[in-house]
């Protein structure tokens, strides 16, 4: 999943998820701040680790990834090289 595809997500499923929460009982709200513009809305903070796998079996292709880790059973001898970038900051939601 590429990285942008995974904040979209992210910030479609909060929204929708207070949506939705509230259509069942109305008690929920996205926590109101001002943005440095005068407008209402919601931050929402992101704190991402970005691991760049670099292996002699695989090709290196431009972009960044979200992968899922699985863990599991097998062998398989190949050379690599981890590194791992963190990735921080906010997005404001505006208020409807």
């Amino acid at each position: 999943m590429e990285l942008k595809d995974f904040i979209k997500q992210a910030l479609l499923d909060v929204v929708n998820g207070v949506e939705e929460a509230n259509k069942e009982k109305d008690r929920f709200r996205l926590t109101s701040h001002v943005h440095a513009n005068g407008e209402s809305g919601q931050k929402v903070d992101f704190d991402i680790s970005v691991m760049i796998n670099e292996s002699s079996e695989n090709d290196y292709k431009g972009g960044i990834k979200v992968a899922l880790v699985s863990l599991g059973g097998g062998k398989k001898e190949s050379e690599s090289n981890q590194n791992i970038h963190k990735i921080k900051f906010e997005v404001f939601i505006k208020e409807k």
